[in-house]
C-alpha cells in the first residue's frame, strides 16, 4: 500500500509530523509567492525546510488547497491576500503556502511541477471543499483545519485565527473530547455540529451515534433537531430513530414531519446510487416491490417521488410536469425541503405551466423555514416573474442581490437587468 495511505489515521489521529510524509518525496516543489504587502508565499523551501523555517520563527505552517474552477479561491487571491492587513495577520503567525489541485491543458511547468504533490496531499486528506486550509505546528502536527472564505475580511481573519489557538484548534479538541469516559449530550452535540463543520463524516457519524445511546427513546425538539442535522445515511442511528418515533415526532411538529427527513435518505441510496436512476425505462412495478421489503411504509410515497425524479434525469420535461402534480397532490406534505427546492427551480428553469409555478410560489414559506437565504429567494423572484408578478420579482431580485456573497452579485445582476427589460430569464429553457 502506498505509504501516504498508510499514514492517513497517523495524520488525523495520532496528529503525527505530516512533513516526514513528503520530505524526501518531494523536496524543492515550488510555492507561488504573492506580492510585498499582502501575504507571502513561500516559494523554494523542501517541505522539510518549511517546518525548520516555522521552529525556527516561532510559527505555524498554514497552507492552502485550490482549484482553478473555485469561484471564492479567485475571491481570495484577487480581493483578500493583496490587503495589507491580511498579509500583516497572515505573514505575523504562519509559514504560508499554497497548491493547485485540479489540472488544465494550459498550466505553466511551475503547475505541473506540483502535481504528484498535489495527489499525495489530496490522497492523504481526502479533500472534497476549496479552498480547504490545513493548519500545522513546527513539528508538522495537524491542529486545525478550515474550509471556504466568502466572508469578509474581519470575519475571515478571524476564523484563521481559530487555528492558532488550543482552545479553538479543531484536532486539539478532538483529541481532548475523544479522552472522556462520559460525555454530555451539551459536549457530544457541540463536537458532532464541529466535526460537520470541518467535513468530518467519520467523527460525525460516531458522536452522533454516542448522542442517540445517550438519549434513547426520549422525544423532543431538541433531539429532533439534532437528528434532522444529522440525517446523512441509512446507517446512521438518527435515521432508524427517525422511523421509530415518526409518530411522535408527527404529534411534536406537524403532520409529514418525520417521513421529509426518511426521504431524504431513501432519494440518495435507494434512486440516486440504483441502476433506475439513469436508465432509460424504469419497471416501476418491480421497484416498488423491491422498496416494500425494505421500507414497507414508504414503497408508494418513495415511487411517487421516483418517478419525478426519473423524469427530471432524463429531461423529460412535458412528462416531469406530469409526474410533479400527481405527486403533491397526495405527497406535498411528506416531500423534504431540498425536493421543493429542487422542483421549483427545475419549473423555473424548464415548464412554462402557470398552476404549477403558482403552486411552487406556496411551497416556498416551508423552504424559508429550514433556508431563508438568498439563493432561495432567487427562485421565488423567477417564479413570480414567469407568473407575470414583475414589480414583486424585481423587488424579491434586489434583494437578492443586496444579500448575496460580493463575488456572486453580477450572477445575480443579469437576472434582475432582464426582469427590468421584460426578456426570458434563460437564453436556453
Amino acid at each position: 500500500m502506498n505509504i501516504l495511505l498508510k499514514c492517513i489515521r497517523f495524520v488525523f489521529c495520532a496528529m503525527g509530523p505530516l512533513w516526514i510524509l513528503f520530505s524526501s518525496g518531494y523536496a524543492q516543489q515550488p510555492l507561488d509567492s504573492s506580492g510585498n504587502e499582502g501575504v507571502r508565499f513561500e516559494k523554494d523551501l523542501t517541505w522539510s525546510e518549511l517546518f525548520k523555517k516555522a521552529e525556527a520563527e516561532q510559527k505555524m505552517v498554514l497552507f492552502e488547497v485550490y482549484t482553478t474552477w473555485c469561484a471564492p479561491c479567485k475571491h481570495l487571491e484577487a480581493n483578500v491576500y493583496p490587503v495589507k492587513e491580511v498579509g500583516d495577520f497572515f505573514n505575523k503567525h504562519f509559514v504560508n503556502f499554497k497548491i493547485q489541485m485540479d489540472r488544465k491543458d494550459t498550466d505553466d511547468a511551475y503547475t505541473k511541477s506540483r502535481y504528484a504533490l498535489a495527489d499525495s496531499l489530496k490522497s492523504v486528506f481526502d479533500i472534497r471543499v476549496f479552498p480547504t486550509f490545513f493548519f500545522l505546528n513546527s513539528k508538522g502536527e495537524l491542529m486545525h483545519v478550515m474550509t471556504g472564505a466568502g466572508d469578509p475580511i474581519p470575519e475571515f481573519l478571524a476564523r484563521i485565527a481559530e487555528g492558532i489557538h488550543p482552545e479553538t484548534q479543531y484536532y486539539t479538541r478532538v483529541k481532548a473530547f475523544e479522552s472522556l469516559a462520559a460525555p454530555d449530550t451539551a459536549t457530544v452535540r457541540t463536537m458532532t455540529e464541529l466535526a460537520a463543520k470541518k467535513y468530518d463524516w467519520d467523527r460525525v457519524k460516531q458522536y452522533s451515534a454516542v448522542y442517540f445511546d445517550i438519549v434513547g427513546n426520549q422525544v423532543d425538539h431538541n433531539i429532533l433537531a439534532f437528528a434532522k442535522a444529522f440525517n446523512r445515511e441509512s446507517d446512521y442511528k438518527s435515521f432508524s430513530w427517525l422511523i421509530d418515533h415518526r409518530k411522535e415526532i408527527d404529534a411534536l411538529t406537524e403532520r409529514g414531519y418525520a417521513d421529509r427527513l426518511v426521504m431524504d435518505v431513501l432519494l440518495k441510496e435507494e434512486f440516486y446510487k440504483s441502476p433506475q436512476y439513469s436508465a432509460e425505462k424504469v419497471d416501476w412495478k418491480l421497484f416498488r416491490k423491491n422498496l416494500k421489503v425494505k421500507y414497507p411504509y414508504y414503497a408508494d410515497m418513495f415511487t411517487a417521488y421516483a418517478k419525478v425524479q426519473h423524469s427530471t434525469n432524463r429531461e423529460d420535461w412535458d412528462r416531469y410536469a406530469n409526474e410533479l402534480t400527481r405527486y403533491m397532490k397526495k405527497y406535498v406534505d411528506y416531500t423534504p425541503v431540498d425536493g421543493l427546492k429542487t422542483f421549483s427551480w427545475l419549473l423555473v428553469r424548464h415548464v412554462d405551466k402557470r398552476d404549477l409555478l403558482e403552486q411552487a410560489l406556496t411551497w416556498m414559506p416551508r423552504v424559508y423555514m429550514e433556508e431563508d437565504n438568498y439563493i432561495n429567494r432567487q427562485t421565488e423572484a423567477c417564479l413570480l416573474y414567469k407568473v407575470g408578478r414583475t414589480e414583486e420579482a424585481i423587488k424579491v431580485q434586489e434583494k437578492v442581490i443586496a444579500d448575496a456573497h460580493e463575488y456572486r452579485k453580477s450572477l445575480f445582476q443579469g437576472k434582475l437587468d432582464r426582469m427590468k427589460e421584460g426578456k426570458p430569464l434563460f437564453d436556453n429553457p
